[in-house]
Order: structure tokens, then C-alpha cells, then sequence
């Protein structure tokens, strides 16, 4: 397989300081990503079709699959920030913006030619085919408004609220907008300086952070493009014959009351200059995901039903028998349909507890130390693209298959007990200066 990606980024930044108080900032940003999934010559997208040997697990004549995907994001946003003194306490920083994003994604899916042979020792078995390439374009749009305040109170008080409003909406084509939500987050920080010396700080932090809009997540909603699927069996006159075809449903669909998901976290801490350039921190740290949007099946009949643990070694009666476990069997068949919902089982939850001492620069040199003691747990675990409605999420998942519900719950996998990170920098006077940094 021949893989290409080229991938290209672009920002640029615009600063202006009107008065003395005032600042804005403008930027516009975004990338695009083109990929393809070839076969090298002499063979094509088109042909001829694969052979898989079931016996040797020899594969020739084509690669698996020819995939190709384009995808498009851009970014613009617009910052105010305003800086007032003597007004409602000693100062105040406030900041206003606004952020628009448009992304898109196209993905293209087929077999070589159309179909895949499966041989068993060099001889025909069977044969599978897709009639046509599976397409889907999604395209995402996204307003933001926020607003925030550094409030400095007095000496020893400085408070920071904030709030952000979004509006999310996801189309694709012929059905047009299938996906809008409308999330609100709020925030709240606040710093005490315990004696007005700047030497022993308490700061406490509350907010909630709305997860990203994802293509993935609406994909499957696009039926323009859609394959249907089949069977073929060897006959005794070594032709095939197709014995079964699938066509394409539109069983897929997104709740009209879906919540946007987010993690909300909390912070405590506490900070104290122990000597000139030297301090020690010491936080915990609380982060829960809610309102997660995983698939459901919600054609399907599941009857719970008691088996019994067969245990290591894997076989039942034994002496090694485990508990009786409930299961669930399946009653209907083909009646599946799915929906993009929020699941009110489905959660991550995340504990941390840190120490840290910081030696600020100061004579060449600045320095930092952490120590972390933490656990993730959950249902849904917290690999890169859980969120995306793949994995646990998505199909099969823990919410498409109740039996995947049976010990999904616990440690995840990006889970790191203990966590030692040391990290400095040095300026190096010779020669004109230069730095060196490690971590």
C-alpha cells in the first residue's frame, strides 16, 4: 500500500493597541489533510480483486482496501480586551471574543475492483463484494461568544469568572442539519493571598469545558453513498453464485434532544514562596466527562439471561468456575437502529493530587519538579478517539451491546498511578548565549 497525506497549516495574527488599556487581537487559522490509500502498480483501485489464502494467510493481487479522505478546517476569532482600574475594587482585565469554525470531511471507502476472494490452499472458497464506494461528507459549523473578568478585589482577592456560549450544527448531504447543540460554560476562579505578601497563595477553581465537534459522530447519516453488501458461494461447477445481499438501511439517526458533552473540573490548591525564587504547590484536582454522546441501539430486544464464569482455564464444570453472571441474549435480528444520544450510564472521572516546587529563572537558570498520585476510571475509557464515538462509544460498544457493559467499568487505559516530571532550561553565557533544555 502506498500511503499519502501532505498536510498543510496556516495562521495568521493580527495585534493592535489602540490606547494604552485597550488591546485586539485577530487571527485566522486552519488546515487541510488529503490522504490516500492506493495499491502500487500494475494493480488499482479497480482491479484485479484480492486473494486471501485461509490456510498459508498469504494475501495477493490488491491490497485490502482503497481508502482516500479530505478534510478542511478553518478557524477565525476576534479578541477585546479592556483594562480599567478604580472601578468595583482595584482593577479589572476584561476580555470578550468571538470564534467561527467550518470544518469538513470527505472519506471514500471501497474494495479493489469491488469484491474480496477467500481461498483455502490455493483453491476458491468464497467471495464477499461491495456494489459501489462507500462515501460520506459531513460538514460542521461553529459560533462561540465568550466573555471573562480578572477582578483584583483588593491586596489579597482577585477573582476570575467566566462564560463562554457556543452553537454547534452538523450536515450532511440530503438530510442538511441532523446535529445542534447549544452549550453553555461557565468558570470560576479565585486566588487569596493569605497575608498580602505574595508569599502564600489559596486558589480554588470550578468550570465546565465542552468537548470538540466531531465529523465521525454524524458520518454514518449520510445514505447518498451507501454500499450494499454480498454473499457468494463456490458451486460444484466452480462459478460463483451470490446466497445472500444486504442492502443499505437508514437506520441511523440523531436524538432531537441531545446535550453537548463536557468535563467539569475542580481545583484546590494552595502556594508558598519557601525562598527568594523557590516555591512549593501542593493542588488536587477533579475532572468528571458528563452528558457523553454514544450510539444506542434502540431496535434491537435483549433478554438478560444467568451463566456461570467457566473461569481460567476457559471451560465450564470445572473446579475453577467463577460466579453466576448476568448476560444478555439477543431475540430480534435485523431489527437494529441506531441513535446519537446522551447516556446516562456512560462516564470517565478522573483524581489527581500534585506537589510541585518551582525555581523560577533567576542567574541562568529555572527549574520545576512535580510529583502526581492520581486514578482514572470509568466506562468509557480515555484513549485518543473515545470521544469521536468510536471504540466504547461507538458500534460495537458497551451502549450498542449490553454485554459490553460486563466489566467495562474501571481503571483506563491512559491511567498513570504515579507520575515523576522534572524539567529545566539554561542559559549558557559562551559564545553569545545560548539555551539548553530537558525534561
Amino acid at each position: 500500500t502506498t500511503i499519502r497525506q501532505p498536510d498543510r497549516t496556516w495562521n495568521g495574527r493580527l495585534t493592535w493597541t489602540p490606547s494604552s488599556k485597550t488591546l485586539i487581537d485577530a487571527r485566522y487559522g486552519g488546515y487541510s489533510s488529503v490522504n490516500t490509500w492506493l495499491p502500487e502498480l500494475p494493480a488499482s483501485k479497480d482491479g484485479p480483486s484480492l486473494h486471501h489464502d485461509l490456510m498459508t494467510g498469504w494475501t495477493t493481487g490488491n491490497i485490502w482496501s482503497y481508502q482516500a479522505g479530505d478534510f478542511q478546517r478553518h478557524t477565525t476569532s476576534a479578541t477585546l480586551t479592556r483594562y480599567a482600574d478604580r472601578f468595583l475594587g482595584n482593577s479589572h482585565e476584561l476580555k470578550s471574543g468571538i470564534e467561527y469554525d467550518r470544518s469538513t470531511a470527505h472519506t471514500e471507502y471501497w474494495w479493489p475492483g469491488g469484491r474480496q476472494y477467500y481461498d483455502f490452499g490455493g483453491k476458491p472458497f468464497f467471495a464477499q463484494a461491495l456494489s459501489q464506494p462507500a462515501i460520506s461528507d459531513v460538514r460542521l459549523h461553529r459560533i462561540g461568544f465568550f466573555a471573562q473578568n480578572r477582578w483584583v478585589i483588593n491586596r489579597r482577592l482577585t477573582v476570575e469568572p467566566g462564560m463562554r456560549v457556543a452553537h454547534n450544527r452538523g450536515q450532511v448531504p440530503a438530510k442538511g442539519t441532523v446535529f445542534v447543540t447549544s452549550p453553555v460554560s461557565l468558570r470560576l476562579g479565585v486566588a487569596w493571598d493569605l497575608r498580602s505578601d505574595h508569599r502564600s497563595v489559596v486558589r480554588g477553581h470550578y468550570g465546565h469545558y465542552h468537548d470538540a465537534t466531531y465529523t465521525s459522530r454524524i458520518a454514518n447519516l449520510d445514505f447518498t453513498h451507501q454500499a450494499a453488501y454480498s454473499y457468494f458461494e463456490l458451486t460444484a461447477l466452480g462459478t460463483f453464485v451470490e446466497t445472500f445481499r444486504s442492502e443499505p438501511l437508514q437506520n441511523w439517526e440523531v436524538s432531537t434532544d441531545v446535550d453537548h458533552p463536557y468535563i467539569e473540573q475542580y481545583v484546590l490548591g494552595v502556594e508558598h514562596e519557601l525562598l527568594p525564587d523557590i516555591a512549593l504547590a501542593a493542588q488536587y484536582v477533579h475532572r468528571g466527562t458528563k452528558d457523553f454522546v454514544v450510539l444506542l441501539d434502540k431496535g434491537s430486544v435483549w433478554v438478560p439471561v444467568q451463566r456461570r464464569d467457566p473461569g481460567p482455564d476457559g471451560r465450564g464444570g470445572t473446579s475453577d468456575d467463577g460466579a453466576i453472571l448476568t448476560l444478555y441474549d439477543k431475540t430480534t435480528m435485523n431489527r437494529e437502529f441506531y441513535v446519537l444520544a446522551n447516556a446516562p450510564d456512560a462516564y470517565r472521572a478522573y483524581d489527581g493530587i500534585q506537589f510541585i516546587a518551582r525555581k523560577r529563572y533567576a542567574k541562568n537558570w529555572q527549574l520545576q519538579a512535580s510529583y502526581t498520585l492520581s486514578r482514572a476510571k470509568g466506562n468509557i475509557n480515555n484513549d485518543p478517539r473515545s470521544n469521536a464515538q468510536l471504540f466504547e462509544g461507538g458500534n460495537p460498544g458497551v451502549f450498542v451491546d449490553p454485554n459490553g457493559q460486563v466489566n467495562a467499568d474501571g481503571r483506563l487505559g491512559f491511567d498513570f498511578p504515579h507520575e515523576l516530571k522534572l524539567l529545566g532550561t539554561y542559559r549558557v553565557p559562551w559564545w553569545g548565549g545560548f539555551t539548553v533544555s530537558a525534561v
